[in-house]
């Protein structure tokens, strides 16, 4: 892995710290969207109902709620 695409575990953790209150959500999910965060993806695909309940607050911070199709 080439140093530009290593995720910096420190700038992540930070990220989840001030999302933590917004969001609200379980540890490892806050990891999850912070890393998204920190290394700039713009989807996060998920299954995972908690996630998928904020997906509004996480879509201001540029990151799309990717959800499978419910019916």
């Amino acid at each position: 892995m080439s140093a530009s695409n290593q995720l910096d575990l420190e700038s992540t953790l930070i990220k989840a710290f001030k999302l933590a209150p917004d969001l609200r959500l379980k540890t490892l999910d806050l990891l999850h969207i912070a890393a998204c965060k920190t290394i700039g993806a713009d989807f996060f695909a998920t299954l995972d109902k908690d996630i998928a309940s904020k997906s509004k607050e996480i879509e201001k911070l540029g990151i799309r709620v990717v959800t499978p199709p419910t019916g």
